[in-house]
């Protein structure tokens, strides 16, 4: 164990134990793992080892920000939660389950999505929106004519989710599929 606080340098006594920072390094652990970071109790308190964080609403896990050029988190429904909150959500309920990316989606063209895993969406009954399956968004057009498939899909009474299979490193365009399931109950 260190002997000192990683933030102000204060000495670890008997008396002014320090305390070990546990996150959890990606949304998708199952378990939080000690960071080797060292704290007094003001400084754990002051939230100064929070520093590269972000606390999930959806989950209520302390979780890294990112790893490299992936975001661990995004900002919907007025509240910051984890990619595996989201991930979860769509599958269970579709992009309505966040109904400001469901409108960006049909109004703007913005599409909201997450990299999934295409064996597994298959299994549980989604199905690649003819002429939106792995195609090349890239530009407004191709995203407002994506935005108008999905509405129909939706407004038909369909559960709509949009995979990214590749993106640019700029997330200006890359290659999605527009899936789509039966709503539970109809």
């Amino acid at each position: 164990m260190d002997d000192k606080c990683i933030s102000c340098d204060r000495e670890g006594t008997d008396e002014h134990e320090l305390i070990e920072f546990f996150m959890f390094f990606s949304p998708f652990d199952d378990e939080e793992r000690g960071t080797g970071c060292f704290y007094c109790e003001s400084c754990y308190e002051d939230g100064q080892a929070d520093d590269g964080t972000f606390f999930c609403d959806g989950c209520a896990r302390t979780i890294s920000d990112s790893r490299g050029h992936l975001t661990h988190s995004r900002w919907v429904n007025n509240g910051v939660v984890c990619l595996r909150c989201v991930h979860e959500t769509l599958r269970e309920e579709g992009v309505a389950a966040y109904p400001d990316m469901l409108q960006e989606l049909f109004i703007d063209g913005r599409l909201f999505g997450i990299f999934f895993n295409r064996g597994e969406l298959e299994a549980e009954g989604w199905i690649g929106a003819p002429g939106f399956t792995d195609t090349l968004i890239k530009g407004e057009e191709g995203a407002k004519a994506l935005g108008h498939t999905a509405r129909s899909l939706h407004e038909g009474g369909q559960m709509i989710i949009i995979g990214y299979e590749n993106l640019s490193i700029m997330g200006d365009e890359g290659y999605v599929t527009l899936y789509s399931k039966d709503q539970e109950g109809s």
